[in-house]
């Protein structure tokens, strides 16, 4: 017997700002008091009863639809198992007498941490993440990290999806539990002598405000206080120099950074020192090396950051001087110093690359000739050292994992990693093209699929996007695109304005009074690439998380003809309301991002403009949603897609597709914790969209045929 379409009760509840009257008449959804959702992320059980059952009504609803396909999603589910390595494990990493590495036990859903003497003599299992995580419905670790003199390991534990983490504490011989620290923000900052951890607290509203240093085997309740934030806008962290030598207390919102440092062996404030003092647009990240601190930074008309050093004695900005000089058309993403090397990742015309130094100003770029791809390198334990580990892999090729050695250039093969399934890179061909936007900027896409499928306008068209907070859509490797490709779908990423693709620059020209270009860009990529062949009008599908679920939302309220299918995985809808209230726990911090729509009605007025809840067409005609939600989410709360939901199903226009809500009552917002449980839950929304591609009249058989298959891939069984 078919579930019926879940329908939100209608309660009256108005809002009135700048003079602006909104009525929003699912507001209900959020729970029946304002701060009912700062206990229940701790205690999802503590949800409003009446939330609840329409929720899972919601849930009801959508497994009742995608048991349409239940054979399909088993295929795919059995696909993306088939290209998890079962028994995979990490590159060993040296630290000392000590080489720590992760593994996974075939089936498992989690790690085990371990680490073996050097001489080989000695091998102990640190953390079997399988054991730990028996019974628990969710298990993520943010941190885990061993001390210094290699006695104790800590990690810091979320057993529910809302981020907030409790630290533990281990002997390593015993495996006995010595010490937690609850209400934390996950991150571990051991100090030099093993016996202090430096944490970020968490208050009420899951606000990092506070650093303070835990004594081990001590209350919590004394832990002095290294550093409190007054400014709701900004946010703090704390973390070590490479060299091991400095704490670093950083504060920051979304434009502007300030640091203080001191000691590694300090336990209290008092040697606490700033380094520069906040200015408003100006951002730097501090390394170390000697007697100099070294900065990353946008000072002096920096947009794309470049590399400045001082004497740690005397840091007044007439003393900083530069190391990198600034090249306005490549950003440099992020800096460490080593005892004899500099390593910078800059990012020029959409491609990554990894630049090594001496101090002597001798330096050489590490580049590679694919289309597309992505590098990534990794400093290890030893700041002495002279090996980088590098990581390489293109969309359709897995990870290869490199040694360089810095001082002769030589680069060692240490790891390539071979999918169980058969997985042929040479089978696909990745493409970089280059869109013309309506303003004429050059909007890059990176283009997926079979080299045997035809760009003709008859194979079904998939465009993913972002576009936010300057993030990067690396062109690597990702599990879940393949299953389309393999069914003759090009696959496309849309690198718009708003991400931060073509640099820092590209990031600010799609945000506050320019985002309307985060949402043009998407479409004119759909335009451009529909007139090319890629895919046909009104039957292309498209999928955007978070605040790209905010780009999803806007795109069909603007061009609902172009597309026949969305998922919107934990999307950021309800934009105005969320930005509006400062009681949430990335408001405030989000002020610099979007402006404050409290204090200027310009503002006010610009989000709601682009505020895909507020910006719902009455009448229109909308393509099939899927949105996916997470109960726990702190980020982007649940009730956002649910009232998204629950008005398209009121307004829309009756002849628009089905809209599916589907929460995740045991996560955050990454959604399921384990390797195997991600893919779990990620196949029937695979399936959703290759289904939205049969419903357009596409063939959606397997081209790709795999050693030991027919037409298919195994079908694998759930571990």
């Amino acid at each position: 017997m078919a579930v019926s379409v879940p329908h939100a009760k209608k309660v009256f509840h108005e809002f009135t700002m700048h003079g602006d009257t909104r009525v929003d008449f699912y507001h209900w959804l959020r729970g029946k008091h304002p701060e009912d959702w700062k206990v229940m992320l701790d205690d999802t059980s503590l949800l409003d009863k009446e939330v609840r059952a329409y929720l899972e009504a919601e849930n009801a609803y959508y497994e009742d639809h995608i048991a349409e396909f239940t054979e399909l999603t088993d295929a795919i589910r059995g696909e993306l198992f088939g290209r998890v390595v079962p028994d995979d494990a990490s590159v060993p990493t040296k630290d000392g007498e000590w080489l720590y590495w992760i593994e996974y036990k075939e089936g498992g859903n989690y790690p085990v941490r371990l680490r073996k003497s050097v001489d080989g003599k000695t091998t102990e299992v640190l953390f079997d993440g399988d054991s730990e995580a028996e019974g628990k419905k969710f298990f993520n670790i943010a941190a885990f990290t061993h001390s210094p003199d290699h006695r104790l390991i800590a990690y810091s534990l979320d057993a529910v999806g809302s981020e907030r983490y409790t630290i533990h504490v281990r002997d390593i011989a015993t495996g006995k539990e010595v010490d937690r620290i609850e209400g934390t923000s996950g991150g571990i900052t051991w100090g030099k002598n093993s016996d202090h951890i430096f944490y970020t607290e968490l208050d009420e509203n899951k606000m990092r405000k506070v650093i303070r240093c835990h004594k081990l085997e001590t209350p919590q309740s004394s832990d002095p206080l290294i550093y409190r934030e007054l400014d709701d806008e900004f946010s703090v962290g704390v973390s070590k120099t490479f060299s091991g030598d400095y704490i670093l207390v950083d504060t920051a919102n979304k434009e502007t950074s300030e640091t203080h440092f001191l000691p590694s062996d300090a336990t209290d404030a008092s040697k606490l020192r700033l380094i520069r003092k906040r200015e408003e647009g100006i951002e730097y990240e501090v390394s170390h090396k000697g007697d100099d601190f070294y900065f990353m930074t946008n000072r002096q008309g920096a947009v794309e950051f470049k590399v400045m050093k001082a004497p740690i004695s005397d840091l007044r900005d007439e003393n900083w001087t530069d190391v990198v000089t600034y090249n306005p058309k490549s950003k440099i993403v992020s800096f460490e110093n080593f005892e004899n090397y500099m390593v910078w990742e800059v990012t020029e015309n959409g491609l990554p690359r990894v630049v090594v130094s001496g101090y002597d100003g001798n330096q050489y770029d590490v580049k590679f000739e694919d289309e597309a791809y992505d590098v990534s390198c990794s400093t290890g334990y030893e700041f002495d050292s002279d090996k980088l580990r590098l990581f390489y892999q293109t969309p359709v090729r897995p990870m290869t994992t490199f040694e360089l050695d810095m001082g002769s250039r030589a680069q060692t093969v240490l790891k390539e990693k071979q999918l169980p399934n058969g997985h042929d890179p040479d089978n696909y061909c990745v493409e970089r093209k280059f869109i013309t936007a309506r303003d004429g900027v050059q909007v890059p896409v990176t283009i997926l699929r079979r080299k045997d499928t035809p760009i003709d306008g008859t194979a079904p068209l998939y465009q993913y996007g972002y576009g936010s907070y300057g993030v990067i859509i690396e062109d690597d490797f990702a599990n879940t695109p393949i299953s389309f490709i393999d069914r003759g779908v090009i696959y496309a990423y849309a690198h718009i304005r708003g991400g931060g693709k073509l640099g820092q620059q590209w990031y600010l020209d799609g945000k506050k009074e320019h985002k309307m270009r985060t949402f043009y860009d998407f479409i004119d990529v759909t335009e451009a690439l529909v007139a090319e062949g890629y895919g046909e009008a009104g039957k292309v599908c498209i999928e955007g998380r978070s605040a790209g679920g905010m780009l999803m939302g806007q795109v069909c309220n603007l061009r609902p003809d172009l597309y026949k299918g969305v998922i919107a995985g934990v999307p950021f809808v309800d934009v105005l309301s969320t930005i509006l209230d400062g009681s949430l726990p990335l408001t405030p911090g989000e002020w610099d991002e979007w402006g404050n729509p409290n204090t200027s009605a310009e503002t006010y007025h610009l989000l709601k403009s682009y505020s895909p809840y507020d910006q719902i067409v009455d009448g229109q005609k909308y393509p099939s949603i899927l949105a996916a939600a997470s109960l726990a989410d702190y980020r982007v709360t649940y009730w956002e897609p649910a009232k998204w939901i629950a008005k398209l199903r009121e307004v829309a226009s009756p002849e628009s597709g089905k809209f599916l809500l589907y929460t995740n009552m045991t996560a955050g917002h990454g959604g399921s914790s384990g390797r195997y449980d991600h893919l779990e839950e990620r196949a029937p929304q695979i399936a959703y969209a290759i289904n939205q591609f049969e419903e357009a009249g596409y063939d959606m058989s397997m081209r790709t045929k795999y050693p030991g298959t027919s037409e298919t891939q195994k079908n694998t069984p759930h571990p």
